[in-house]
């Protein structure tokens, strides 16, 4: 028996995946890197992998479960909030808490921030666009819109 077969050395990250199978440390490529697409309608993306047909979020190359090649889809537009938190440390003068939220996209959950109407748990939400950073350059990013009850 071989050294390698019994005894598999970890790849740089240290981590292995199924049967000793090291995984590669490091950024996603560009097209599976990127978590949204703007709109409009604005999307998030996840994997899918080939093999197993499990979801996941963000988007990496490779599944988490069984380390097999994915592709890049679109989850839907709508979902349902699962939890939610308001952050009040660190805000200045006046300024509304931070509200970040978990929320269900079709198999998959999701950390986002909260727009729209005060959040309850099971409250239907929707992908949107925001914009966040100082007044001269913000930057774009995805949102929860939640809907009014």
């Amino acid at each position: 028996m071989r050294s390698s077969d019994s005894n598999p050395a970890p790849g740089p990250s240290g981590a292995l995946g199924p049967a000793g199978a090291a995984r590669t440390a490091g950024a996603a490529p560009a097209e599976l890197a990127d978590r949204w697409r703007p709109g409009p309608p604005p999307v998030l993306l996840a994997a899918r992998c080939r093999a197993c047909g499990r979801l996941s979020f963000p988007p990496w190359p490779q599944c988490p479960s069984c380390w097999q090649q994915t592709d890049t889809v679109p989850l839907p537009r709508q979902g349902t909030l699962y939890t939610f938190t308001a952050i009040h440390v660190g805000q200045s003068g006046g300024e509304p808490p931070r509200v970040l939220g978990y929320a269900d996209f079709g198999g998959v959950r999701v950390l986002g921030p909260l727009t729209g109407a005060p959040p309850w748990i099971g409250a239907p939400v929707m992908v949107a666009e925001a914009t966040s950073g100082p007044a001269g350059s913000p930057s774009r990013r995805y949102a929860f819109q939640v809907d009014s009850p």
